[in-house]
Order: structure tokens, then sequence, then C-alpha cells
């Protein structure tokens, strides 16, 4: 009898557990910044969302988390994320070049994680 019980109450653990684990909030990487909600989304293509000052800049640098517009494979518009490092000082009369930039081309899927 006593093998009986103790198998049941493994059963018993296993099933709350199992149903915890159903009954769970979906977990998700992203924080509140890369949610952008349909109406933020329309507008123009290049256009900002929404950025925040991030740390760690290199000397003298600004850096900020950017989320702007974009249009997806479909041609809807999406939500598209980067990183703008701005360096110290004016800029000259003619710009600045662009140093780096990275796309991701090869993202099919609407869960896509942040850059």
């Amino acid at each position: 009898m006593t093998i009986l019980r103790a198998g049941l109450v493994i059963q018993a653990a296993i099933m709350a557990l199992a149903l915890t684990a159903f009954n769970a909030p979906r977990a998700s990487a992203q924080t509140p910044f890369y949610k952008a909600t349909a109406e933020e989304i329309a507008g123009q293509p290049g256009t900002l969302i929404r950025s925040e000052p991030m740390q760690f800049a290199p000397a003298g640098a600004q850096a900020y988390r950017i989320l702007y517009r974009s249009r997806g494979m479909n041609n809807e518009p999406i939500a598209v994320s980067g990183v703008a490092v701005i360096p110290p000082g004016a800029a000259p009369a003619n710009g600045r070049p662009i140093v780096a930039w990275r796309i991701r081309p090869q993202a099919s899927s609407r869960i896509v994680p942040p850059l």
C-alpha cells in the first residue's frame, strides 16, 4: 500500500507541476521599449517611434537605443530596433560619414529578437 500511495503522490505532484507550467504567463525577452502599438508603427518608414539613452558608449559619445518604422516582407508596417552612437562635438558642415550599419535580411519571422 505504501508504494501505491507514493506513486499517487508523485503523479499528483507531476500533474500540479504540469498545470502550473500551462497556466504560467508567457515569458518575453523584450522590454516594453520594443513593444509598439499599431498606431505607433503606422507612419513613414525610417521615422523614429522612440529612443532612450544607453550606457557604455565610447568615450565622449552618446548612445541611444532606437525603435523606428519600416516595412515587412509583405509591405506591412513594422517596428525595427537599432542603436545610434553620436560622437562628441558639433557635426562638420558636410555631415559625418556612416561608420557601420547592420541589416537583418535573413529574418523571416514576425518574432525577431532585438539586435
